[in-house]
C-alpha cells in the first residue's frame, strides 16, 4: 500500500524510514523529493573502476555516466518498500530516467546512477532536488531483508566490469558511433575502422621491407657489388608502392569527410 504524507511524516520524524537529514518541504502528497550530497563515483572504463569525488556540485559530461549520492540516508525496515524515479526536469536536460528502488533491509545513503545523453555538460549543485521516493507499507513482513552492498560501510560503488564488452567488431561499433558523431567525425572513424580489418597485414609487410633495408645495408657493406643493387632497386619499388597506398587512403578518407561535413552543414 503506497503511504501518504500525513503517514510517512511520523516515521520520519523519530528517524525511521528516513534516519538522517528529513526536511518536512521535501514531503508532498505520496512522493518525499532526495536531493544531491557531495559523494559521487566517477567512471574509469579503461581501467575498469571507479574513483569517489566530494565536490559541492557535481558535472556529468556528454555521454558519461555518474553516480550520484544522496545527501539523506535511508533505514528501510522489513515492512516497508521505497520506490525511486527521477525528476521530471532531467529528462528535459537529457539524463536518462532513472527506476529503481530499496528493499526492506536496506540502510544508508542511496546511490542514483545518471547518464547524460545531451551534447552538453550537465551541472547537479549539492542540495538539488533530483530524485522522487514513494513508501509503501508491505502487507506482511518479508521473510528476508535486503542482502547486498551498503555503501556507508565499504565507501565504495563497484565498477561491473564483466559486463563490459573488451572484444567487439571495429566496424559494427563505428557504425553505431555514426548516430552520435558529426558526420565528418562519424566517416573518418568508419574509414579507420574498415582500414584496421587490415593493419596486422600491413605492419607485418612494413616489418618484411623494413627488415629487408637493414639486411640490404650489411650486404652494401660486405659486398658493395653484385646482386645488392638489384635488391636495393626492389625494395625502392615496394617502399614507393606503400607510399602511394597510404597517400591513396588518407585522400579517400579526406574525400568521405568533406563529402560527409557539405551534407551535414546543408
Amino acid at each position: 500500500m503506497i503511504m501518504t504524507d500525513g503517514e510517512v511524516r511520523p516515521l520520519c520524524h523519530k528517524h525511521q524510514l528516513i534516519r538522517d537529514g528529513f526536511r518536512d518541504e521535501h514531503l508532498r502528497g505520496c512522493t518525499y523529493e532526495f536531493t544531491v550530497g557531495r559523494i559521487a563515483y566517477r567512471y574509469d572504463y579503461q581501467q575498469k573502476s571507479s574513483r569517489q569525488e566530494q565536490n559541492d556540485r557535481h558535472i556529468i559530461y556528454p555521454f558519461e555516466t555518474l553516480t550520484v549520492v544522496t545527501h539523506e540516508q535511508v533505514d528501510i525496515d522489513w515492512d516497508h518498500y521505497l520506490f525511486l524515479h527521477s525528476k521530471g526536469f532531467l529528462f528535459s536536460l537529457g539524463v536518462v530516467p532513472v527506476c529503481t528502488g530499496a528493499d526492506p533491509g536496506f540502510s544508508g545513503h542511496l546511490g542514483i546512477t545518471l547518464t547524460n545523453l545531451s551534447a552538453r555538460p550537465i551541472v547537479l549543485p549539492v542540495g538539488t532536488r533530483f530524485l522522487k521516493g514513494v513508501f509503501c507499507r508491505l502487507d506482511q513482513t518479508v521473510k528476508q531483508g535486503y542482502i547486498g552492498q551498503h555503501g556507508d560501510a565499504t565507501m565504495d560503488w563497484p565498477y561491473p566490469s564483466q559486463f563490459q564488452a573488451d572484444k567487439f567488431d571495429l566496424v559494427e561499433y563505428s557504425k553505431h558511433l555514426q548516430r552520435f558523431l558529426p558526420a565528418p567525425f562519424a566517416a573518418a572513424v568508419l574509414v579507420t575502422g574498415s582500414v584496421s580489418r587490415y593493419l596486422k597485414w600491413t605492419i607485418a609487410i612494413l616489418l618484411v621491407v623494413a627488415c629487408g633495408n637493414v639486411a640490404s645495408y650489411f650486404l652494401t657493406l660486405a659486398k658493395p657489388q653484385g646482386g645488392t643493387a638489384t635488391l636495393l632497386s626492389l625494395l625502392n619499388i615496394l617502399g614507393a608502392i606503400a607510399s602511394i597506398v597510404g597517400l591513396g587512403v588518407t585522400i579517400f578518407t579526406l574525400t568521405i569527410s568533406q563529402k560527409s561535413a557539405g551534407m551535414d552543414s546543408q
